[in-house]
């Protein structure tokens, strides 16, 4: 299970690079914990992540992949240049 939970960051991680991005930039989120069995597991993850500060909610809700224990929605924000002229 945790090295799935490795490929979910990893996965997150490059969509959020490919933006010049990273974890840290993410403003608001909703993570849907698949059930209340699997909270205790999320918050060891949330924790490895360097996530338990990061602006979301959470909440238990069976909307998860089916392949998925918690699922996170994010919006991210980054700073670009101004390319007007």
């Amino acid at each position: 299970m945790r090295k799935k939970d490795g490929k979910q960051k990893k996965t997150s991680g490059a969509l959020l690079n490919q933006e010049g991005a990273d974890l840290r930039n993410i403003a608001a989120a909703i993570v849907f914990v698949k059930s209340s069995g699997y909270a205790p597991i999320f918050w060891e993850i949330d924790t490895d992540w360097g996530l338990a500060d990061f602006p979301a909610v959470r909440i238990v809700a069976d909307v998860c992949r089916k392949e998925l224990l918690f699922e996170i929605v994010a919006e991210a924000m980054v700073r670009r240049e101004s390319t007007c002229v």
